[in-house]
C-alpha cells in the first residue's frame, strides 16, 4: 500500500524535516535530504541516500511540482552517485537538445553541397574562450536576446547530431565566424563540396574580391560619406596585457610572408545615418575579416562599432570634435556612449555592461560552386536584437534593398 501523498503548499524551511519524518530513509543511509527541480525533470534528489520515495508521487512545494522517479520496479534504492550522474547526463542532454534546436532554427540555406547557418551572437564555433570578465564588459551577452548563450557549448560539440540530421557523414565547418559576431557560417556536406568552397574562398582572397559583406551600427558617422575603397596594413601588438590590432606603415615583403602583417581592404557604404544621435548603419565589404580589422577600420574613420570595447577608446573628442587617439594610450574597457544614445537605447542601468557587438556578417559570395550557378550569394537577415536597436536609433532599413534579395 502506498503511503499518503504529502501536499505541503505552505512549507518553508521546515518542509524537508516533515518529509523526512513521514518518509524516512533506511537506517544505514544518511538522512540529509534536499529537494530540487533540475532542468524541468521533476524529480526528487536525495543527497547521500538515493531516492527513497515511492513512484508516482507528486510533491507540491511552493509553486513547483516535484515528481519522484519510478522505483516501483526496483524496491532497492539507487546509489546517490549513480543517480547524480544520471541527473547530470539528463541535464546536459537537455541543454544539447535545446542548443541543437536553436541552431537548426537558424539554417538559412541548404543544397546538395552547402549548409549555411545564420549564427546567433555569443555562440562559439570551436569552443574558443574569452576572459571571464569580457562578457561583463560587452561581448557576447545581448541585451535584447531571448536567452543568454551557454558558454560551455559550441557548434563543434553537436557536429555528430548535425551530420545525422542532414544525413551527411562528412559534414564539415569550412567558413567559420567569431563568437562575438553574428551572421553567415558555412558548412560543406562532403569532401568535394568542401574543396570547391575552399577554392572559391581562396580565389576571392587572391583576386581581392569583396566577397563578404558586414553590416554595422556605428557610434559616430564615418567621415567618408560616399562609396569608398580603402586599403591598409595591420599588425598585432601586446598592449595592456592584450593582443590588439593596429594600423602600421612599416611594410616589407618578409613581414607579409611571415604573416606578421596583413593587408586589409574595405569598401564602405553608409546606408542610413541619424545626425541627431550621431550614429549610422554602415555596410562594410571586405576581402578578409581577420584580427578585428573592421573594428580597427571604423576607428580610422573616427567612429566605432556599437558594443566594441576593445577599440572604441581610440576615438576621443576634443571640444566635441572626434579625434584619433594613439593606440598605446587608448583605454580598453567599457564603451563610453553619449547620454542621448543611452536614452534612445533604453539601456538597463542594473546591467550597464551588457551590450552585444553590432557587427553582422550579412552576405558571403561563392563562385563556381556549380556549373549551372556560377555565383552563389548566401545572405543572413538581421538578428532580432539588431532589428530592435535599428528601430530605437531610427535607422530602419530594408534588408532586401541592401542586397537586392528580392531578385535572388
Amino acid at each position: 500500500m502506498l503511503p499518503p501523498v504529502l501536499n505541503p503548499r505552505h512549507l518553508t524551511k521546515c518542509g524537508n524535516h516533515l518529509l523526512r519524518t513521514l518518509f524516512p530513509p533506511p537506517l544505514h543511509y544518511p538522512t540529509k535530504t534536499r529537494f530540487c527541480n533540475i532542468a524541468q525533470r521533476k524529480w526528487i534528489h536525495t543527497r547521500g541516500t538515493g531516492s527513497w520515495l515511492w513512484s508516482s508521487q507528486d510533491l507540491n512545494i511552493g509553486s513547483n511540482v516535484y515528481q519522484t522517479p519510478d522505483l516501483a520496479s526496483n524496491s532497492s534504492c539507487r546509489h546517490h552517485s549513480s543517480f547524480r550522474s544520471k541527473r547530470k547526463e539528463d541535464f546536459n542532454s537537455l541543454k544539447v537538445t535545446r542548443f541543437m534546436e536553436n541552431i537548426l532554427n537558424h539554417v538559412i540555406y541548404e543544397d546538395d553541397d552547402v549548409v549555411a547557418i545564420n549564427k546567433p551572437i555569443g555562440i562559439t564555433v570551436f569552443g574558443q574562450k574569452v576572459r571571464e570578465h569580457e562578457d561583463e564588459k560587452g561581448y557576447c551577452v545581448p541585451i535584447f536576446a531571448e536567452s543568454e548563450p551557454d558558454p560551455n557549448l559550441c557548434l563543434a560539440d553537436i557536429m555528430p547530431l548535425l551530420r545525422r540530421h542532414f544525413k551527411s557523414p562528412h559534414l564539415t565547418i569550412v567558413h567559420s565566424i567569431k563568437m562575438f559576431y553574428s551572421g553567415v557560417l558555412l558548412l560543406a556536406k562532403h569532401k568535394n563540396g568542401k574543396d570547391r568552397m575552399v577554392q572559391s574562398l581562396d580565389r576571392a582572397q587572391s583576386q581581392g574580391t569583396f566577397y563578404q559583406s558586414y553590416l554595422a551600427i556605428t557610434v559616430g558617422i564615418p567621415k567618408q560619406d560616399a562609396l569608398t575603397k580603402s586599403s591598409y596594413y595591420l599588425k598585432q601588438e601586446r598592449i595592456k596585457d592584450r593582443v590588439l590590432s593596429l594600423p602600421t606603415e612599416t611594410v616589407s615583403k618578409n613581414l607579409r610572408k611571415s604573416g606578421k602583417i596583413q593587408l586589409m581592404e574595405v569598401q564602405t557604404t553608409i546606408l542610413k545615418k541619424n545626425e541627431v544621435l550621431n550614429c549610422a548603419l554602415v555596410r562594410l565589404d571586405t576581402v578578409k575579416d581577420k584580427w578585428q580589422c573592421l573594428e580597427v577600420y571604423c576607428t580610422t574613420q573616427l567612429c566605432h562599432v556599437l558594443g566594441d570595447y576593445l577599440y572604441s577608446g581610440r576615438v576621443g573628442k576634443v571640444f566635441g570634435v572626434p579625434i584619433l587617439m594613439e593606440p598605446h594610450l587608448a583605454n580598453v574597457g567599457k564603451q563610453k556612449l553619449p547620454e542621448e544614445l543611452k536614452a534612445a537605447l533604453k539601456l538597463n542601468q542594473a546591467k550597464p555592461g551588457q551590450m552585444p557587438l553590432y557587427l553582422h556578417r550579412a552576405k558571403v559570395d561563392l563562385t563556381q560552386m556549380k556549373p549551372s550557378k556560377p555565383l552563389l550569394s548566401i545572405v543572413a537577415p538581421f538578428p532580432d536584437h539588431f532589428l530592435e536597436t535599428l528601430q530605437k536609433l531610427q535607422l530602419e532599413y530594408s534588408f532586401d534593398d541592401i542586397f537586392d534579395t528580392k531578385t535572388k
